[in-house]
């Protein structure tokens, strides 16, 4: 019995060491593609082999903080004999005891992907929960080890000192400078497609990048007047058609808020030479609009937002910022 206790990112060679926990689910992906073949007159397999392979990695953790600063939306190289090394990743794996808790000696797995990339997968918050991030990391070939290596009965040892347990939940949203009222839930979806390189010799990927990048953002509303038509009146109004992001009228931006330890919520603005701790999302270009409205009986509707951002040449397509205010300024 295993669970995958924490996730590391850091230089082997006398590097600094990043260390994520707070997980909270997990996926280790082989991705073997076989080539089965049946010849002649049989009708069952008659060759097997694996000739492609592209395993992957996948986790979610609540330690947001710690693991946007780490990786943010353009991905973490790993490659670890690069000149100058790059990052490696190490998950560590802990075994449960038999009729206590954690197993002693040199019982834990380690997994280490030498080679590869790092990228966001979605972020989701929802009311009285805590906020979730997810990961993926694509390892390559690096000519020498493979793309996932795998030690049994190793000592459990991080190089790195997880943070201080802190957790965040759904905040509020702004529309051009307009609150969205009784938000419900907030995801957020980078929609990132990777390309992998591949080249004769190697059932591997020997390369991985950024193809293409496809972030929104959605909020759940009870709100359902922002459906109203009347766009330019006091109250945020979608229409339809949905809206153009205009920074001139005032900030989109989506906020998670951090929980108070001990407590209930951290305030949303900053006093008497505080800490900003909330985590906030912001574009300056594209669009807002409604998705499908639904409800059941005797139960409310609840109405999708979603802000699709697109390119102003001058800022990141989303910006993140894990130390800020709630605010519009």
């Amino acid at each position: 019995m295993f669970v995958l206790s924490a996730v590391e990112f850091g230089k082997l060679v006398g590097g600094s060491w990043t260390a994520i926990d707070q997980i909270t689910d997990w996926r280790i992906s082989p991705n073997l593609a076989p080539l089965i073949v049946s010849g002649g007159s049989k009708i069952d397999p008659k060759f097997i082999a694996n000739i492609d392979q592209a395993p992957a990695i996948s986790f979610s953790t609540t330690a947001m903080k710690v693991a946007m600063d780490k990786v943010g939306l353009d991905g973490l190289e790993l490659d670890s004999g690069d000149t100058p090394e790059q990052d490696a990743a190490i998950l560590w794996f802990r075994r449960r005891a038999h009729g206590g808790k954690w197993a002693s000696g040199n019982t834990a797995i380690k997994v280490t992907i030498n080679m590869g990339l790092v990228y966001m997968q979605p972020t989701e918050a929802r009311l009285g929960q805590p906020a979730t991030i997810g990961y993926a990391i694509q390892s390559v070939y690096d000519g020498s080890n493979d793309p996932i290596v795998v030690e049994k009965e190793t000592a459990y040892s991080l190089n790195g000192t997880p943070a201080t347990e802190a957790y965040w939940t759904v905040g509020k949203g702004y529309v051009n400078g307009q609150v969205l009222e009784r938000i419900q839930s907030f995801r957020f979806d980078p929609q990132i497609e990777l390309r992998l390189a591949r080249e004769a010799g190697a059932i591997w990927p020997i390369e991985a990048a950024l193809k293409s990048r496809k972030p929104f953002w959605e909020w759940e509303t009870e709100n359902l007047q922002v459906f109203d038509s009347a766009d330019g009146g006091a109250d945020l109004a979608l229409g339809v058609g949905g809206i153009k992001i205009n920074t001139g009228s005032g900030v989109t931006r989506a906020f998670l808020q951090k929980v108070d330890e001990g407590g209930k919520l951290v305030g949303e603005t900053v006093a008497g030479g505080g800490e900003a701790v909330h985590i906030e999302f912001e574009v300056f270009e594209g669009t807002v609009g409604p998705g499908d409205v639904a409800g059941s009986h005797q139960q409310d509707g609840t109405m999708p937002v979603r802000v699709t951002p697109s390119d102003d040449d001058s800022n990141a397509v989303v910006v993140i910022d894990t130390a800020d205010e709630i605010a519009t300024t």
